[in-house]
């Protein structure tokens, strides 16, 4: 009896656990009357996505360091909300190249170069969370000291940097990018100066092979995503001014 209890117990959270997914994989309603409008429902949506994706993130270098499985378990279902998230993105900026018209072919948009961007973050945030949560399951050593400190270091600069593009995103009336282009720069030195003491510490045979293969790949997943986010941001304040431009010239 007790066994089929918990049989129906797990199953009921399993349930749970899947509409809980689903409601948060719903996505924005593509009724638009023009592009200028779908495009201000796409950065809104990519703000989104981006959120999700920075607490993945934080949630697999925290659960990596502390070897915390629980932190990797809210970080999966989140992956796989911002998977579901991304899709209909995608599935969204084809509805709104839909909206141009014939003259505005000749303009370019490059939603293309967008999507690329918003899925290669969630391909590094994938590898991010995959490399770590096996790291930690088939318990090898977790990093050092020096190596979660910089790693806590990058994840936090890379959480800024969402934030102030998520911060973006979401406000049209915003054009000012260089804030976010400090702060990217910011983490791109830091990245350099972490490469630098990496290689000092496997010469000093203070991390072993497995943890070092493991820190060079965290960190070019970090890279990555800042790349990404910082040309996300430049893809969509060219394509939205020319959208805006286009239909003040129209008006």
């Amino acid at each position: 009896v007790l066994a089929g209890y918990l049989l129906f117990k797990n199953h009921v959270r399993h349930k749970e656990k899947e509409n809980i997914e689903e409601q948060d994989g719903l996505l924005i309603d593509n009724d638009w009357n023009s592009e200028l409008e779908g495009a201000n429902e796409l950065m809104k949506e990519c703000a989104k996505i981006i959120e999700g994706s920075s607490v993945v993130i934080s949630n697999s270098i925290e659960g990596l360091i502390t070897e915390n499985r629980k932190t990797f378990e809210s970080a999966e279902i989140l992956l796989k909300q911002t998977k579901k998230r991304t899709n209909s993105f995608i599935n969204n900026a084809f509805e709104v190249a839909k909206l141009l018209d014939e003259e505005s072919f000749k303009v370019e948009r490059r939603y293309g170069k967008i999507i690329a961007s918003l899925q290669q973050i969630f391909s590094n945030t994938r590898s991010l969370y995959t490399n770590s949560s096996s790291h930690v399951d088939n318990t090898h050593y977790v990093p050092g000291m020096e190596q979660a400190k910089e790693l806590r270091e990058l994840k936090d600069d890379l959480k800024t940097q969402i934030i102030l593009t998520s911060k973006y995103l979401k406000n049209s009336e915003e054009k000012d990018v260089s804030e976010i282009e400090k702060v990217a720069e910011s983490l791109q030195n830091k990245l350099i100066e972490y490469d630098i003491n990496q290689i000092r510490r496997i010469k000093e045979k203070k991390n072993s092979t497995r943890n070092s293969k493991l820190y060079f790949s965290l960190v070019s997943d970090l890279e990555n995503i800042s790349v990404q986010l910082l040309e996300l941001v430049l893809r969509f304040k060219k394509n939205y001014r020319t959208i805006e431009k286009n239909v003040v010239e129209d008006e």
